[in-house]
């Protein structure tokens, strides 16, 4: 009798938990976890799983306000590293907080087995970082000698204004390693540098990736036309890619599926 007593107050704790995640990555790891029931709202651009991004939004990265999340009763907020005073004036008013860091597959990994932790879903965090562990162990390599790769984030069709890119403090240079290949922005010390046509050309990438949000518009043509009028290797062997999808750019559970495709385009 005593441990059904225990099993049914464990069942009501977790009923009674109220998630408010400020990031689109933080919900995407706690519904990885099986906890997206428990989630009351989200961050704007928060679309995966579905189910999430019809839930109230709290703002955007820089508009989150501890009132605005604090009207929806939680008990447990999750947000990113660079939002700690946001956490800790939510700690300070009585909201448990997990504050993740995405910038390193190890941290990715780590972050997820924090929540997990935090929601008493430690099985379940074991399997999603068994399964990113396993996508890394098994990444197709480039059959070649090592290319220079550069990743670089949507954009306009125009260059002149400069396009973020991925530096070497990013997990895609993790990734680019994994894939066989190597980063063509090696030398930077920025984790997303902001590139000028003439830095572009100096890095000289044998191949280009091009990461878009499922929400972008863009002309794929006319932004491959941009892309090849550059004199570097990428454009001279046309290997522009350009990807858009729901993961790529969401340093989250899913890492493993952006690691395969990467890897795959890549190979």
């Amino acid at each position: 009798m005593r441990l059904i007593l225990v099993f049914l107050f464990g069942i009501t704790l977790w009923a009674q938990e109220r998630i408010v995640t400020l990031a689109p990555a933080a919900a995407e790891i706690v519904a990885a976890l099986g906890a997206a029931d428990a989630v009351v709202a989200v961050s704007d651009y928060t679309l995966y799983p579905p189910e999430l991004a019809a839930r109230p939004s709290v703002g955007g990265y820089l508009s989150i306000t501890p009132e605005t999340v604090l009207s929806h009763q939680p008990t447990l907020a999750v947000g990113m590293v660079y939002q700690r005073r946001l956490l800790e004036r939510l700690r300070r008013l009585g909201v448990d907080t997990v504050a993740l860091r995405l910038d390193t597959v190890a941290a990715i990994e780590k972050s997820i087995r924090d929540v997990a932790r935090k929601l008493g879903r430690n099985a379940e965090g074991k399997a999603l970082v068994d399964a990113i562990e396993s996508a890394a162990a098994s990444a197709a390599k480039h059959p070649a000698a090592p290319q220079k790769v550069l990743i670089v984030f949507g954009g306009a069709t125009s260059l002149a204004r400069g396009v973020y890119a991925a530096g070497p403090r990013l997990f895609y240079d993790e990734i680019l390693r994994l894939c066989g290949t190597e980063n063509a922005l090696s030398d930077t010390a920025f984790a997303q540098p902001v590139l000028t046509p003439e830095q572009i050309i100096a890095s000289d990438p044998d191949t280009v990736v091009i990461l878009y949000g499922p929400r972008d518009r863009f002309d794929a043509e006319a932004v491959r036309r941009a892309w090849e009028r550059l004199p570097v290797s990428a454009a001279r062997k046309k290997r522009i890619f350009l990807l858009q999808s729901d993961y790529l750019l969401i340093p989250g559970p899913r890492i493993g599926r952006t690691i395969e495709t990467l890897c795959g385009v890549l190979k």
